[in-house]
């Protein structure tokens, strides 16, 4: 039986003799089958919440094929060790009831083992964007990394790291809708520039304003009041109810002096269409 074969049996031979741990050799440290119970989460890591959807996903993977690559853990005790990379295996494994998880031991964490196992979590995780804006800000403080040599590093804009490490400035309320899935990073981002973020947010939740539109309210109004913010999220949701009326694009013009509707049409077909449709009286919004 090959290396690869014995490891894809999961619970196989190792669960037939829990008193022995399997010794591999392996350039980044000492690969072994661990006891699951013997291994406890790292309540310093960044990820703070899982996808257990995804986790279960990865539990089915994991009872056809095994585990395909090890966790990397440190010992904390004689029989204890914690997770420093691949806790989401970990958690899947335990679904998929494997009595013993193959795991390379770090006896010392030195700082690139921490950085490698921050960026592992960045690549291989389903993060939220907090999760992730912590990740960086750790790199980023701690680490010695500058936006620049980070962004290279891992692949991204520099703007994209500056931007997603600005959501950790929010209040919590906002954190945990984003936590949620309640509020984009998108949104967030101007929630973070606006005055009264109460009230914006208030906004975007009533009608449902997507990025765009939420700047095009924000562009607008340079010092806006509340009450000017509802008057054109009010506007935009009339012009969706057109365009999905006319399966047209409309736009909404008001102002002191002159109001108007715009009705844009991209052929003759569609002028006919609208004419048959406004003279018939066939429309409705």
């Amino acid at each position: 039986m090959t290396e690869n074969e014995f490891k894809a049996l999961g619970k196989g031979l190792s669960s037939l003799i829990p008193n022995k741990l399997d010794f591999i050799n392996n350039q980044s440290g000492l690969t072994v089958n661990i006891s699951i119970d013997k291994i406890i989460a790292n309540n310093s890591q960044p990820r703070k919440s899982f996808n257990n959807e995804g986790i279960i996903e990865l539990s089915n993977s994991i009872k056809l094929y095994g585990i395909l690559q090890p966790i990397l853990v440190k010992k904390i005790s004689e029989d204890n060790f914690q997770i420093i990379a691949g806790e989401r295996r970990w958690r899947a494994a335990k679904i998929a009831n494997l009595k013993f998880i193959p795991a390379i031991i770090k006896d010392t964490i030195d700082k690139e083992n921490v950085e490698i196992s921050l960026i592992e979590n960045i690549q291989r995780e389903d993060l939220n964007p907090l999760e992730e804006a912590n990740i960086y800000k750790i790199l980023l403080d701690e680490k010695g990394y500058t936006q620049e040599n980070l962004a290279a590093k891992i692949g991204k804009s520099r703007s994209y790291i500056a931007n997603l490490v600005r959501l950790l400035n929010l209040s919590e309320k906002f954190k945990k809708l984003i936590h949620e899935n309640k509020l984009s990073a998108s949104h967030a981002r101007l929630l973070l520039n606006h005055k009264n973020p109460d009230d914006l947010i208030k906004i975007i939740q009533k009608y449902n304003l997507n990025v765009r539109e939420t700047e095009n309210i924000l562009k607008n109004n340079k010092n806006p009041r509340i009450n000017k913010k509802v008057k054109d999220a009010e506007v935009i949701n009339l012009e969706r109810k057109i365009k999905k009326a006319l399966n047209l694009n409309a736009k909404i013009n008001l102002s002191d002096k002159e109001n108007s509707i715009v009705i844009k049409f991209n052929n003759m077909d569609e002028f006919d269409y609208l004419v048959t449709l406004l003279c018939q009286n066939k429309l409705t919004i």
